[in-house]
């Protein structure tokens, strides 16, 4: 990735969130990562 794109995504003032959760990437947890995303996708 070019650093003037990185450069360019921090200047349109984005926000990352992060979130943990055990037992890895299984079917259950990415359920609860879409009920939980897809909302601030259409906020």
């Amino acid at each position: 990735m070019d650093p003037g794109n990185v450069y360019m995504i921090r200047d349109v003032a984005t926000v990352t969130l992060s979130l943990e959760t055990g037992e890895g990437h299984i079917w259950r947890n990415w359920r609860i990562y879409l009920t939980e995303f897809a909302p601030k996708l259409f906020k």
